[in-house]
């Protein structure tokens, strides 16, 4: 399977970052290979992970604020029109996330 990278590009304070990096994870649970990439996070011992060297080739940019179509950001990838996501914008809205699959990410042991 192959592997695909969701850059984080970390804009704002801490509490944005945190959410940030929740959507993140969103978005790799609904993509076959999805994991997060430069999240950078030490508060919460979540290390900086970098990202393969041509992420950037057919990158999928998701940016904004607060409103995305999950299912139309997964069909990129069912369909090949895209190999990574470049996700740099915000995302409080709290329709997103799970609460039992978001809780244990923040708890300094990650």
């Amino acid at each position: 399977m192959r592997r695909v990278p969701i850059v984080m590009r970390p804009l704002g304070g801490m509490g944005n970052r945190m959410f940030q990096y929740m959507f993140s994870h969103v978005l790799a649970g609904r993509i076959p290979g999805g994991y997060v990439c430069n999240a950078d996070l030490p508060e919460w011992s979540i290390a900086k992970l970098r990202p393969p060297l041509v992420w950037r080739y057919r990158a999928l940019r998701v940016e904004g604020y607060h409103r995305y179509d999950l299912d139309t950001i997964a069909a990129a990838f069912r369909e090949k029109r895209a190999r990574s996501i470049l996700f740099k914008g915000f995302a409080q809205r709290l329709g997103y996330y799970d609460r039992m699959e978001v809780s244990g990410f923040f708890d300094g042991r990650a």
